[in-house]
């Protein structure tokens, strides 16, 4: 990606999202979900160094999503934040945490009081490295998943699981903080969310 495109992708979806979030539309928003829950970390194996691997870790995972749109296809903006650290249990053990501010299409494929959904879009993906000055690396990312909702009326609850899909470019990373990674090629980061959503209709 180039650095005009990636200029434009720092400020422009988390100025959205955080638009959508933090607006008066958001009050009357169709639903507001209330979320936490569970990050299944990636282990990006690099098989140029013969099986040495970059390894996330489990961790928590907390924020909210905004729903907006129709029975059967809404628009939903998500801030979610993960404190997820790096080769967990080693002595290489970094501390680190991703930011997600997506964008995503769900689809309910059955309206009603038990409602399964598919979702999918794109996003502002940040990961902060506890690192003294290390720069964040932030790039676009992708998610898919799938969902089902229980409930009806102002109040009811929703189960998400979610691959959050980071690539992962050396050349954008923070040369401080490459060394400590292990990453001699470009790879692609797997974050699997595993949520419980309380949600609140308007």
């Amino acid at each position: 990606m180039s650095s005009a495109r990636t200029a434009i992708v720092q400020v422009f979806l988390p100025v959205v999202l955080l638009g959508v979030l933090l607006s008066p539309v958001a009050a009357f928003a169709q639903e507001v979900a209330l979320t936490i829950g569970r990050v299944v970390g990636d282990d990006v194996l690099d098989a140029v160094d013969d099986g040495v691997g970059l390894g996330f870790g489990d961790a928590g995972i907390y924020g909210a999503r905004v729903s907006l749109g129709a029975i059967l296809l809404k628009v939903e903006g998500a801030l979610l934040h993960s404190p997820i650290d790096l080769f967990v249990d080693t002595p290489a053990q970094l501390g680190s945490s991703i930011t997600y501010a997506e964008i995503a299409l769900a689809v309910n494929l059955v309206p009603g009081p038990i409602s399964p959904f598919l979702a999918g879009g794109i996003g502002y993906h940040r990961i902060s490295f506890d690192v003294v000055d290390a720069d964040n690396y932030t790039t676009l990312g992708y998610n898919v998943g799938i969902g089902m909702k229980f409930g009806l009326g102002a109040v009811a609850a929703r189960v998400d699981v979610r691959d959050h899909i980071t690539p992962l470019k050396i050349d954008a990373i923070d040369p401080d903080v490459l060394p400590l990674l292990g990453l001699t090629a470009d790879k692609t980061v797997h974050n699997f969310e595993m949520s419980l959503g309380l949600v609140l209709s308007f």
